[in-house]
């Protein structure tokens, strides 16, 4: 809608100077705007509610109108840009640098330092192309955009820093008895919600509860959960297990062990759980999720007072990006990997040796990949025991799924993928699967999964973690086998003393065809003269996680 009023602006500039009067017909008017009388009608309307031209009808016969044009183009889309901006219309903007690139293009890198000497003054951020967020409740998203922002909205029992250290947190103590079986919790009296009222033990004990029984991605995680329960005697929350696990106090500390109330807050047309933690969410919209500091928050407060996160501003990006000079990027491992899960449907034509082939060709091709992109190969997470051997000719069709993933390298991974498959002679077919929560959906329509996961940590933990809620295993196993594969695990676990045994199960799984390991993940940083109020493609792993809280900086 802005962009028409601006053009019709600039036709009524290209007729009369700014800011003189002149005398004029609806005939004139139709003319100079190529349209209808009605229409012509409509569009001096708008321009005058928009404050853009003065317009004096004719009163009498014969008599003409007059018309004074108040605003210059450049301060209508100043206007138009700066409104677009605090709305987070970010996607508008282009149309404007596309239609006045050098006058838009001027004002937008204005604004945008306006916009962060605000924002600084104000402790705010806006985060351009933040991931869509569909849900937000701790116990069923296995989303990293999701989670990050329930990160900052619930807290959790226990926290871990970044050496893998345990600390307090909602439990300002706790204790494992019972041969390692029973977790007990104390927990902090002075814990406030978001809405005023005090979190109490039934809203813990009801999350909890929610979270250990649910089929979300996290069941196999805790599916060792005999019992939660309160201890009137010992004044304490309790966790009862049917093995021990020294790892399982690790689980506590992921975002999805988060805390949420029994109450809900409501948005719009969206609801979510009460939480506790350093932000609080105050307004949830298909655009954008806005993030503002708890002033009553019990441990270490947020950094920023307001986190806006948009879902827009990929082609602003591209026109920024046009206009930088000399932009440079550096790129750095991370703790995450890529990995091909294989489960073949029905109708595969494919058979166990063509796979076997074509699996180990992959396999082998990884290290021409790895040279040309710089990036690491994972070899300690098991390999497949064949011999080198040429290209095999094969037939068929196989189905690849992926995330709709907007990381460059990530896309040029799927590239490589499909053209590595096609030099057999398979034919490829992608699939970009939208929400890997609802994996099961896609097991009879795929029959490749290729996935990108973060390793928790400590690494013991996260390997641990990993086997037990991966998306590629959940979509590599049926219900029997995930289960013998839970038992399996925990078993290494009641006893556990080396990461080598875990790293043990994955061989197995590898050596059986379900799971290839590829590559470990990047985190590519953009080298720029950008504005720190309004940060793009502020993408990557745990990134947003640093602006919730001081200590975590």
């Amino acid at each position: 809608m802005k962009d028409s009023r601006l053009r019709r602006l600039s036709q009524l500039l290209k007729n009369f100077s700014y800011g003189r009067g002149y005398e004029v017909s609806i005939d004139d008017l139709e003319e100079i705007f190529s349209t209808s009388r009605r229409n012509t009608s409509n569009i001096i309307k708008v321009l005058q509610d928009c404050g853009w031209i003065l317009w004096r009808p004719a009163v009498g016969r014969g008599k003409n109108s007059k018309i004074t044009v108040v605003a210059s183009l450049y301060q209508a889309l100043y206007e138009c840009i700066q409104a677009d901006l605090t709305e987070g219309n970010l996607d508008q903007i282009p149309k404007y640098l596309e239609a006045h690139r050098s006058l838009a293009s001027r004002i937008l890198h204005l604004l945008m330092h306006e916009t962060e000497k605000a924002n600084k003054a104000s402790s705010t951020l806006t985060v351009t192309q933040y991931p869509p967020v569909n849900k937000l409740d701790p116990a069923i998203t296995y989303v990293s955009a999701e989670m990050q922002v329930i990160s900052a909205m619930y807290d959790t029992l226990l926290r871990i820093d970044e050496n893998g250290h345990i600390h307090n947190h909602i439990a300002y103590e706790y204790s494992v008895t019972n041969q390692g079986k029973r977790y007990c919790f104390w927990i902090n009296p002075h814990v406030l919600c978001h809405d005023g009222l005090p979190l109490t033990k039934l809203d813990i004990i009801e999350s909890l509860d929610r979270l250990f029984s649910s089929e979300g991605p996290y069941q196999w995680l805790f599916k060792q959960v005999a019992g939660v329960g309160y201890d009137r005697e010992q004044n304490a929350i309790f966790i009862d297990l049917s093995d021990p696990n020294p790892l399982f106090v690790f689980a506590l500390t992921t975002p999805n062990a988060s805390i949420a109330t029994r109450r809900y807050q409501v948005l719009g047309q969206r609801r979510v759980r009460v939480g506790t933690g350093p932000l609080h969410l105050t307004h949830w919209d298909d655009k954008k999720l806005v993030l503002v500091r708890n002033s009553q928050y019990f441990a270490t407060g947020a950094l920023l007072s307001t986190i806006n996160l948009c879902h827009e501003g990929r082609a602003l990006d591209s026109f920024l990006s046009f206009e930088t000079e000399n932009s440079e990027s550096e790129k750095h491992p991370i703790q995450a990997f890529s990995t091909l899960a294989i489960r073949l449907r029905d109708s595969a034509t494919i058979t166990k040796d063509g796979l076997a082939a074509l699996l180990t060709f992959i396999q082998q091709q990884r290290a021409i990949y790895s040279q040309q992109q710089g990036i690491d190969i994972i070899n300690h997470f098991g390999l497949l025991k064949h011999e080198y051997s040429e290209c095999p000719v094969l037939s068929g069709e196989i189905v690849i799924g992926h995330s709709q993933w907007r990381l460059k390298y990530k896309r040029h991974l799927i590239n490589w993928l499909t053209e590595t498959i096609e030099k057999t002679g398979l034919n490829v077919k992608c699939l970009p699967i939208s929400d890997l929560d609802a994996i099961d959906e896609y097991q009879d329509k795929i029959d490749l999964l290729l996935c990108e996961e973060l390793l928790e940590q400590p690494s013991r933990y996260g390997l641990y973690d990993w086997l037990l809620t991966s998306t590629s295993l959940r979509f590599a196993f049926n219900q029997k086998q995930f289960e013998d594969h839970r038992i399996r695990v925990q078993k290494v676990v009641a006893s556990f003393s080396d990461e080598q045994e875990l790293l043990d199960v994955i061989d197995t799984i590898v050596r059986r065809h379900h799971l290839l390991p590829l590559f470990w993940g990047q985190k590519v940083v953009t080298k720029t003269k950008q504005v720190s109020g309004i940060q793009l493609k502020k993408n990557g792993y745990l990134d947003l996680h640093r602006l919730w809280n001081n200590h975590s900086l």
